[in-house]
Protein backbone atom coordinates (compact mmCIF):
# COMPACT_ATOMS: atom_id res chain seq x y z
CA UNK A 1 0.00 0.00 0.00
CA UNK A 2 1.26 3.46 -0.86
CA UNK A 3 0.32 6.88 0.50
CA UNK A 4 -0.48 8.37 3.85
CA UNK A 5 -3.40 6.97 5.78
CA UNK A 6 -5.62 9.78 6.95
CA UNK A 7 -8.33 9.41 9.55
CA UNK A 8 -11.02 9.32 6.86
CA UNK A 9 -13.52 8.10 9.44
CA UNK A 10 -14.90 11.28 10.99
CA UNK A 11 -18.65 10.89 11.33
CA UNK A 12 -20.82 13.80 10.25
CA UNK A 13 -24.39 14.13 11.41
CA UNK A 14 -25.34 11.18 9.21
CA UNK A 15 -23.12 8.82 11.23
CA UNK A 16 -21.25 7.69 8.12
CA UNK A 17 -17.52 7.11 8.57
CA UNK A 18 -15.86 6.70 5.20
CA UNK A 19 -12.82 4.67 4.27
CA UNK A 20 -11.67 5.45 0.71
CA UNK A 21 -8.96 3.93 -1.49
CA UNK A 22 -7.96 4.11 -5.14
CA UNK A 23 -6.54 0.94 -6.67
CA UNK A 24 -3.76 1.23 -9.23
CA UNK A 25 -0.64 -0.27 -10.78
CA UNK A 26 2.79 1.33 -10.52
CA UNK A 27 2.67 2.14 -14.25
CA UNK A 28 -0.46 4.23 -13.64
CA UNK A 29 0.50 5.67 -10.27
CA UNK A 30 0.35 9.29 -11.56
CA UNK A 31 -3.34 8.78 -12.35
CA UNK A 32 -4.05 7.66 -8.79
CA UNK A 33 -1.96 10.42 -7.25
CA UNK A 34 -3.77 13.03 -9.32
CA UNK A 35 -7.17 11.65 -8.30
CA UNK A 36 -6.29 11.51 -4.60
CA UNK A 37 -4.75 14.97 -4.71
CA UNK A 38 -7.87 16.44 -6.29
CA UNK A 39 -10.06 15.24 -3.40
CA UNK A 40 -8.17 15.73 -0.12
CA UNK A 41 -11.44 15.81 1.82
CA UNK A 42 -11.87 12.07 1.15
CA UNK A 43 -8.56 11.04 2.73
CA UNK A 44 -8.12 8.76 -0.26
CA UNK A 45 -5.32 6.20 0.14
CA UNK A 46 -3.52 4.57 -2.78
CA UNK A 47 -3.41 0.77 -3.03
CA UNK A 48 -0.82 -0.60 -5.45
CA UNK A 49 -0.73 -3.94 -7.23
CA UNK A 50 1.30 -6.08 -4.80
CA UNK A 51 2.88 -7.99 -7.71
CA UNK A 52 3.34 -5.41 -10.46
CA UNK A 53 5.56 -7.76 -12.47
CA UNK A 54 3.02 -10.57 -12.32
CA UNK A 55 0.56 -11.55 -15.06
CA UNK A 56 -1.74 -8.68 -16.17
CA UNK A 57 -4.89 -8.52 -14.10
CA UNK A 58 -6.76 -6.46 -11.53
CA UNK A 59 -7.62 -9.20 -9.02
CA UNK A 60 -4.49 -8.83 -6.87
CA UNK A 61 -5.05 -5.12 -6.45
CA UNK A 62 -8.79 -5.54 -5.90
CA UNK A 63 -8.17 -7.93 -3.01
CA UNK A 64 -5.73 -5.50 -1.43
CA UNK A 65 -8.14 -2.61 -1.93
CA UNK A 66 -11.12 -4.36 -0.36
CA UNK A 67 -8.97 -5.44 2.57
CA UNK A 68 -7.83 -1.86 3.28
CA UNK A 69 -10.83 -0.87 5.40
CA UNK A 70 -10.05 1.62 8.16
CA UNK A 71 -10.89 0.23 11.63
CA UNK A 72 -13.63 2.70 12.57
CA UNK A 73 -15.26 2.93 9.14
CA UNK A 74 -18.93 2.21 8.51
CA UNK A 75 -18.50 2.15 4.71
CA UNK A 76 -15.60 1.46 2.36
CA UNK A 77 -15.29 2.99 -1.11
CA UNK A 78 -12.93 1.60 -3.74
CA UNK A 79 -12.40 3.61 -6.92
CA UNK A 80 -10.29 2.76 -9.93
CA UNK A 81 -7.53 5.11 -11.02
CA UNK A 82 -9.09 6.07 -14.37
CA UNK A 83 -12.21 7.78 -13.06
CA UNK A 84 -13.16 11.42 -12.59
CA UNK A 85 -15.37 12.34 -9.65
CA UNK A 86 -18.16 14.86 -10.08
CA UNK A 87 -18.22 18.23 -8.35
CA UNK A 88 -19.71 17.92 -4.87
CA UNK A 89 -18.85 14.22 -4.86
CA UNK A 90 -18.37 13.81 -1.11
CA UNK A 91 -21.72 15.32 -0.19
CA UNK A 92 -23.52 13.35 -2.91
CA UNK A 93 -21.75 10.16 -1.81
CA UNK A 94 -22.95 10.58 1.76
CA UNK A 95 -26.44 11.12 0.44
CA UNK A 96 -26.52 7.92 -1.58
CA UNK A 97 -25.06 5.90 1.30
CA UNK A 98 -27.68 7.32 3.65
CA UNK A 99 -30.39 6.29 1.19
CA UNK A 100 -29.24 2.65 0.98
CA UNK A 101 -26.81 2.09 3.89
CA UNK A 102 -26.95 -1.72 3.90
CA UNK A 103 -26.49 -2.22 0.17
CA UNK A 104 -23.58 -2.38 -2.23
CA UNK A 105 -23.70 0.82 -4.29
CA UNK A 106 -22.19 1.19 -7.75
CA UNK A 107 -21.47 4.84 -8.47
CA UNK A 108 -20.94 4.14 -12.18
CA UNK A 109 -22.50 1.97 -14.88
CA UNK A 110 -21.08 2.02 -18.38
CA UNK A 111 -23.46 3.10 -21.09
CA UNK A 112 -23.78 -0.29 -22.80
CA UNK A 113 -24.15 -2.51 -19.74
CA UNK A 114 -27.40 -4.26 -18.86
CA UNK A 115 -27.52 -2.23 -15.67
CA UNK A 116 -27.47 0.93 -17.79
CA UNK A 117 -30.83 -0.05 -19.25
CA UNK A 118 -32.31 -0.48 -15.79
CA UNK A 119 -30.98 2.98 -14.95
CA UNK A 120 -32.60 4.38 -18.10
CA UNK A 121 -35.93 2.96 -16.99
CA UNK A 122 -35.33 4.47 -13.55
CA UNK A 123 -34.61 7.91 -14.99
CA UNK A 124 -37.57 7.71 -17.35
CA UNK A 125 -39.94 6.75 -14.53
CA UNK A 126 -38.80 9.37 -12.03
CA UNK A 127 -36.43 7.24 -9.98
CA UNK A 128 -32.69 7.40 -9.33
CA UNK A 129 -31.73 3.79 -8.62
CA UNK A 130 -31.71 0.42 -10.35
CA UNK A 131 -30.66 -3.04 -9.30
CA UNK A 132 -27.48 -4.32 -10.91
CA UNK A 133 -28.45 -6.85 -13.59
CA UNK A 134 -25.06 -7.61 -15.12
CA UNK A 135 -23.11 -10.80 -14.42
CA UNK A 136 -20.54 -8.63 -12.66
CA UNK A 137 -20.75 -5.74 -10.21
CA UNK A 138 -19.79 -2.40 -11.79
CA UNK A 139 -16.73 -1.54 -9.74
CA UNK A 140 -15.17 1.61 -11.18
CA UNK A 141 -16.51 3.16 -7.99
CA UNK A 142 -18.14 0.79 -5.50
CA UNK A 143 -19.23 1.30 -1.89
CA UNK A 144 -19.71 -1.59 0.53
CA UNK A 145 -20.71 -1.59 4.18
CA UNK A 146 -17.42 -1.88 6.03
CA UNK A 147 -18.12 -5.30 7.55
CA UNK A 148 -19.08 -6.67 4.15
CA UNK A 149 -15.81 -5.40 2.71
CA UNK A 150 -13.79 -6.83 5.60
CA UNK A 151 -15.29 -10.28 5.03
CA UNK A 152 -14.78 -10.34 1.27
CA UNK A 153 -11.22 -11.58 1.04
CA UNK A 154 -11.82 -15.23 1.91
CA UNK A 155 -14.27 -15.55 -0.99
CA UNK A 156 -12.12 -13.48 -3.33
CA UNK A 157 -9.03 -15.57 -2.58
CA UNK A 158 -10.84 -18.75 -3.66
CA UNK A 159 -12.22 -17.05 -6.76
CA UNK A 160 -8.80 -15.73 -7.74
CA UNK A 161 -7.37 -19.24 -7.47
CA UNK A 162 -10.16 -20.44 -9.77
CA UNK A 163 -9.33 -17.77 -12.35
CA UNK A 164 -12.53 -15.73 -12.06
CA UNK A 165 -12.50 -11.99 -12.90
CA UNK A 166 -12.64 -9.91 -9.73
CA UNK A 167 -15.88 -8.06 -10.58
CA UNK A 168 -17.71 -11.34 -11.25
CA UNK A 169 -16.31 -12.88 -8.07
CA UNK A 170 -17.33 -9.84 -6.06
CA UNK A 171 -20.92 -10.04 -7.28
CA UNK A 172 -21.04 -13.74 -6.39
CA UNK A 173 -19.78 -12.89 -2.90
CA UNK A 174 -22.44 -10.21 -2.46
CA UNK A 175 -25.19 -12.61 -3.55
CA UNK A 176 -23.89 -15.24 -1.14
CA UNK A 177 -23.77 -12.68 1.67
CA UNK A 178 -27.34 -11.55 0.95
CA UNK A 179 -26.27 -8.03 -0.03
CA UNK A 180 -28.33 -6.24 -2.67
CA UNK A 181 -26.39 -4.27 -5.26
CA UNK A 182 -27.82 -1.10 -6.77
CA UNK A 183 -26.50 1.62 -9.07
CA UNK A 184 -27.48 5.28 -8.95
CA UNK A 185 -28.40 7.75 -11.67
CA UNK A 186 -26.88 10.19 -12.28
CA UNK A 187 -23.62 8.33 -11.81
CA UNK A 188 -21.28 10.19 -9.47
CA UNK A 189 -18.17 9.57 -11.55
CA UNK A 190 -17.06 9.21 -15.15
CA UNK A 191 -14.69 6.68 -16.69
CA UNK A 192 -11.77 8.17 -18.60
CA UNK A 193 -10.73 6.61 -21.89
CA UNK A 194 -7.12 5.67 -21.11
CA UNK A 195 -5.15 2.59 -22.27
CA UNK A 196 -6.08 -0.52 -20.30
CA UNK A 197 -3.42 -2.67 -18.65
CA UNK A 198 -5.66 -5.75 -18.75
CA UNK A 199 -6.92 -5.68 -22.34
CA UNK A 200 -10.25 -3.91 -21.88
CA UNK A 201 -9.76 -1.49 -24.76
CA UNK A 202 -11.32 -4.06 -27.10
CA UNK A 203 -14.61 -3.34 -25.34
CA UNK A 204 -14.69 0.13 -26.86
CA UNK A 205 -15.27 3.39 -25.04
CA UNK A 206 -17.04 2.72 -21.73
CA UNK A 207 -18.46 6.05 -20.64
CA UNK A 208 -21.21 6.62 -18.09
CA UNK A 209 -24.84 5.96 -18.89
CA UNK A 210 -25.56 9.36 -17.32
CA UNK A 211 -23.23 11.64 -15.41
CA UNK A 212 -22.67 15.37 -15.10
CA UNK A 213 -19.34 17.03 -14.27
CA UNK A 214 -21.15 19.48 -11.99
CA UNK A 215 -22.77 16.61 -10.07
CA UNK A 216 -26.43 15.90 -9.34
CA UNK A 217 -28.70 18.95 -9.23
CA UNK A 218 -31.11 19.52 -6.29
CA UNK A 219 -33.94 17.56 -7.91
CA UNK A 220 -31.62 14.64 -8.63
CA UNK A 221 -30.24 14.70 -5.09
CA UNK A 222 -33.79 14.53 -3.77
CA UNK A 223 -34.55 11.45 -5.88
CA UNK A 224 -31.29 9.82 -4.80
CA UNK A 225 -32.20 10.44 -1.17
CA UNK A 226 -35.51 8.61 -1.63
CA UNK A 227 -33.65 5.40 -2.47
CA UNK A 228 -36.50 4.13 -4.68
CA UNK A 229 -34.96 1.53 -7.00
CA UNK A 230 -35.95 -0.34 -10.14
CA UNK A 231 -35.63 -3.66 -8.33
CA UNK A 232 -39.20 -4.91 -8.73
CA UNK A 233 -39.11 -5.19 -12.52
CA UNK A 234 -38.52 -8.71 -13.80
CA UNK A 235 -38.54 -7.94 -17.53
CA UNK A 236 -35.93 -5.42 -18.72
CA UNK A 237 -34.89 -4.66 -22.33
CA UNK A 238 -31.26 -4.36 -23.28
CA UNK A 239 -28.92 -4.32 -26.27
CA UNK A 240 -26.02 -6.76 -26.47
CA UNK A 241 -23.02 -4.65 -27.49
CA UNK A 242 -21.04 -7.80 -28.26
CA UNK A 243 -23.65 -9.35 -30.56
CA UNK A 244 -25.44 -6.26 -31.86
CA UNK A 245 -28.91 -7.52 -30.96
CA UNK A 246 -31.96 -6.51 -28.92
CA UNK A 247 -33.16 -8.66 -26.04
CA UNK A 248 -35.23 -8.71 -22.89
CA UNK A 249 -33.63 -10.04 -19.73
CA UNK A 250 -35.98 -11.92 -17.43
CA UNK A 251 -35.42 -12.53 -13.75
CA UNK A 252 -35.43 -16.12 -12.52
CA UNK A 253 -37.79 -17.08 -9.65
CA UNK A 254 -37.34 -15.57 -6.19
CA UNK A 255 -34.18 -16.68 -4.48
CA UNK A 256 -32.19 -17.15 -7.69
CA UNK A 257 -29.65 -14.63 -8.92
CA UNK A 258 -29.89 -15.83 -12.49
CA UNK A 259 -31.46 -13.92 -15.34
CA UNK A 260 -32.42 -15.32 -18.74
CA UNK A 261 -32.62 -13.47 -22.02
CA UNK A 262 -35.12 -13.58 -24.84
CA UNK A 263 -34.70 -12.04 -28.31
CA UNK A 264 -36.83 -8.91 -28.46
CA UNK A 265 -38.56 -9.87 -31.71
CA UNK A 266 -39.79 -13.12 -30.17
CA UNK A 267 -41.23 -11.25 -27.23
CA UNK A 268 -43.02 -8.76 -29.46
CA UNK A 269 -44.43 -11.59 -31.57
CA UNK A 270 -45.61 -13.46 -28.48
CA UNK A 271 -47.34 -10.30 -27.27
CA UNK A 272 -49.20 -9.81 -30.53
CA UNK A 273 -46.96 -7.27 -32.26
CA UNK A 274 -46.18 -8.69 -35.69
CA UNK A 275 -42.75 -8.13 -37.16
CA UNK A 276 -44.29 -6.55 -40.27
CA UNK A 277 -45.80 -3.84 -38.09
CA UNK A 278 -42.43 -3.29 -36.45
CA UNK A 279 -40.64 -3.17 -39.79
CA UNK A 280 -43.07 -0.57 -41.10
CA UNK A 281 -42.75 1.57 -37.99
CA UNK A 282 -38.96 1.36 -38.16
CA UNK A 283 -39.04 2.59 -41.74
CA UNK A 284 -41.30 5.49 -40.76
CA UNK A 285 -39.03 6.44 -37.88
CA UNK A 286 -35.96 6.40 -40.11
CA UNK A 287 -37.72 8.40 -42.83
CA UNK A 288 -38.57 11.08 -40.29
CA UNK A 289 -34.95 11.66 -39.28
CA UNK A 290 -33.01 14.56 -40.75
CA UNK A 291 -29.87 12.42 -40.63
CA UNK A 292 -31.36 9.25 -42.12
CA UNK A 293 -28.89 9.21 -45.00
CA UNK A 294 -25.92 9.68 -42.66
CA UNK A 295 -27.04 6.83 -40.40
CA UNK A 296 -27.58 4.45 -43.30
CA UNK A 297 -24.21 5.38 -44.75
CA UNK A 298 -22.28 4.75 -41.53
CA UNK A 299 -24.20 1.97 -39.78
CA UNK A 300 -25.63 -1.36 -40.92
CA UNK A 301 -29.45 -1.26 -41.19
CA UNK A 302 -29.53 -4.48 -39.18
CA UNK A 303 -27.81 -2.75 -36.26
CA UNK A 304 -30.03 0.31 -36.59
CA UNK A 305 -33.11 -1.91 -36.50
CA UNK A 306 -31.89 -3.77 -33.41
CA UNK A 307 -31.11 -0.49 -31.65
CA UNK A 308 -34.55 0.81 -32.58
CA UNK A 309 -36.16 -2.37 -31.21
CA UNK A 310 -34.33 -1.80 -27.93
CA UNK A 311 -35.76 1.71 -27.75
CA UNK A 312 -39.24 0.42 -28.60
CA UNK A 313 -38.94 -2.13 -25.80
CA UNK A 314 -38.00 0.64 -23.36
CA UNK A 315 -40.93 2.78 -24.45
CA UNK A 316 -43.33 -0.13 -24.04
CA UNK A 317 -42.08 -1.08 -20.59
CA UNK A 318 -42.09 2.53 -19.38
CA UNK A 319 -45.66 3.05 -20.60
CA UNK A 320 -46.73 -0.16 -18.86
CA UNK A 321 -45.04 0.87 -15.63
CA UNK A 322 -46.26 4.46 -15.54
CA UNK A 323 -49.42 4.51 -17.64
CA UNK A 324 -48.03 7.44 -19.61
CA UNK A 325 -46.30 7.93 -22.93
CA UNK A 326 -44.79 11.32 -22.13
CA UNK A 327 -41.85 11.82 -24.44
CA UNK A 328 -39.39 13.47 -24.78
CA UNK A 329 -38.10 12.57 -21.32
CA UNK A 330 -38.93 15.12 -18.60
CA UNK A 331 -35.61 15.43 -16.72
CA UNK A 332 -32.01 16.11 -17.69
CA UNK A 333 -30.98 12.70 -16.29
CA UNK A 334 -33.61 10.98 -18.42
CA UNK A 335 -32.58 12.95 -21.48
CA UNK A 336 -28.91 12.12 -21.00
CA UNK A 337 -29.65 8.44 -20.38
CA UNK A 338 -31.61 8.30 -23.64
CA UNK A 339 -28.84 10.11 -25.52
CA UNK A 340 -26.24 7.51 -24.53
CA UNK A 341 -28.25 4.44 -25.54
CA UNK A 342 -27.10 4.42 -29.14
CA UNK A 343 -23.47 5.30 -28.47
CA UNK A 344 -23.19 2.73 -25.70
CA UNK A 345 -24.83 0.02 -27.80
CA UNK A 346 -22.84 0.56 -30.99
CA UNK A 347 -19.42 1.57 -29.67
CA UNK A 348 -17.81 -1.63 -31.04
CA UNK A 349 -19.55 -1.43 -34.41
CA UNK A 350 -18.87 2.19 -35.36
CA UNK A 351 -15.33 3.56 -35.82
CA UNK A 352 -14.64 5.92 -32.91
CA UNK A 353 -13.80 8.80 -35.24
CA UNK A 354 -17.33 8.64 -36.68
CA UNK A 355 -19.30 8.35 -33.44
CA UNK A 356 -19.34 12.04 -32.35
CA UNK A 357 -20.98 13.04 -35.62
CA UNK A 358 -23.58 10.29 -35.25
CA UNK A 359 -24.60 10.86 -31.63
CA UNK A 360 -27.42 13.38 -32.32
CA UNK A 361 -28.90 11.16 -35.03
CA UNK A 362 -28.74 8.05 -32.82
CA UNK A 363 -30.42 9.96 -30.01
CA UNK A 364 -33.20 11.05 -32.38
CA UNK A 365 -33.66 7.45 -33.52
CA UNK A 366 -33.89 6.32 -29.89
CA UNK A 367 -36.47 8.98 -29.03
CA UNK A 368 -38.58 7.95 -32.00
CA UNK A 369 -38.38 4.33 -30.89
CA UNK A 370 -39.44 5.26 -27.35
CA UNK A 371 -42.47 7.13 -28.65
CA UNK A 372 -43.58 4.23 -30.83
CA UNK A 373 -43.03 1.75 -28.00
CA UNK A 374 -45.29 3.80 -25.77
CA UNK A 375 -48.13 3.49 -28.27
CA UNK A 376 -47.98 -0.31 -28.10
CA UNK A 377 -48.93 -0.55 -24.44
CA UNK A 378 -52.68 -0.46 -25.05
CA UNK A 379 -52.63 -3.24 -27.65
CA UNK A 380 -49.97 -5.66 -26.39
CA UNK A 381 -50.68 -8.96 -24.74
CA UNK A 382 -49.59 -9.53 -21.12
CA UNK A 383 -45.95 -9.51 -20.08
CA UNK A 384 -44.73 -13.13 -20.11
CA UNK A 385 -43.34 -14.28 -16.79
CA UNK A 386 -40.30 -16.40 -16.14
CA UNK A 387 -42.34 -19.60 -15.84
CA UNK A 388 -43.80 -19.28 -19.33
CA UNK A 389 -40.36 -18.57 -20.76
CA UNK A 390 -38.72 -21.45 -18.91
CA UNK A 391 -41.40 -23.82 -20.21
CA UNK A 392 -40.93 -22.59 -23.78
CA UNK A 393 -44.56 -21.54 -24.13
CA UNK A 394 -45.53 -19.97 -27.44
CA UNK A 395 -42.78 -18.64 -29.64
CA UNK A 396 -40.55 -17.51 -26.78
CA UNK A 397 -37.32 -19.35 -26.16
CA UNK A 398 -34.75 -18.28 -23.60
CA UNK A 399 -31.13 -18.85 -22.76
CA UNK A 400 -28.91 -17.96 -19.79
CA UNK A 401 -27.46 -14.50 -20.24
CA UNK A 402 -23.82 -14.34 -21.33
CA UNK A 403 -21.50 -11.67 -20.01
CA UNK A 404 -22.67 -8.89 -22.36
Amino acid sequence: MNGTTRSGTRADGDGIRLSVVVMTHRDRLPLAERLAGAHPELGMRIVLDPRPDGPPGSFRTARAAWSAVLPAATHHLVVQDDVELCRGFTSALRGVISARPRDAISLFAEWGSRTSHGLRIAALTGRAWAQVTDTYVPSQGLVLPAEVARSADAHLARAEADGEPDDIALLAYLHKAGIDCHACVPNLLEHQDVPSLVGNNEMGVRSSVCSFPDGPDPAELALLAQGDSVSDIDFIPYFSWTEGSAHFCVRAPAGAAEWHRVPALRVFTARGVHRDRLAGAFGETMAGLEAEELLRERISPILLHQLWLTGVAHGLRIAELTGTTTFPPPSRAARRAVETMGTGALRRFVPPQHMPGLEPALAALTRGALRFGGTLASSCGPVPGYSSIAQGIGSIASSPIPAN
